[in-house]
């Protein structure tokens, strides 16, 4: 099995997801096609990318949320890696 995890972590993180003039929907975690442009933005290729994308289309996606249980006013650390 081939994966990839990104551990992705940012204060006030929102994801676009649909987008209606000027009213936009967000997810509090990253969409596929979000990670996909994060992707294809740090390979450094330019221009349109049609054929890695057509071969991408079809892979499964899973996103995981982990949300604290404890807020960090009472813990007196935040949760992050560094």
């Amino acid at each position: 099995m081939k994966f990839l995890l990104l551990w992705l972590e940012a204060p006030l993180q929102s994801w676009g997801y649909d987008s209606r003039f000027d009213l936009r929907q967000t997810f509090s975690f990253p969409t596929k096609s979000g990670v996909y442009g994060i992707l294809l933005a740090s390979s450094g290729d330019s221009g349109p990318q049609c054929e890695l994308l057509h071969r991408m289309k079809d892979a499964p996606f899973t996103a995981v949320s982990l949300v604290s249980k404890e807020p960090e006013a009472q813990t007196g650390q935040s949760d992050t890696l560094c």
